[in-house]
């Protein structure tokens, strides 16, 4: 997957360019498939309205609306989603402090 986003909405010391320019659907998205026996092929990308291709909106629906729109497809996470991706963070900052290999479950074991 190859996905190209539109940041034109910065400019070098960080004033805003155009506050809509971050808005919009990607610059451009593009999913290429390799079968292992068969030819590659694209795949259309859905467009959706708002930043992040139309992730944006969705997301802040999940999080701000008191009511939510159901979210079929699973998307939204959890608060072990949150304590899981603060982990892997820990467990890097550990992994270069002391150059070995660590292992989440060492730190703290996330229920199923």
């Amino acid at each position: 997957m190859d996905i190209e986003e539109s940041i034109t909405h910065l400019l070098g010391e960080g004033e805003a360019k155009d506050a809509a320019a971050s808005k919009g659907p990607f610059k451009q998205a593009r999913i290429r498939v390799f079968p292992m026996f068969g030819q590659p092929y694209e795949v259309d990308v859905p467009a959706g309205d708002g930043g992040h291709g139309g992730a944006d909106p969705v997301m802040l629906a999940q999080i701000f609306l008191p009511d939510p729109p159901p979210d079929p497809f699973g998307r939204a996470a959890s608060h072990i989603d949150g304590a899981a991706s603060v982990l892997v963070g820990i467990a890097a900052n550990e992994a270069m402090r002391t150059g070995r290999l660590v292992q989440i479950d060492e730190l703290f074991r996330l229920p199923l």
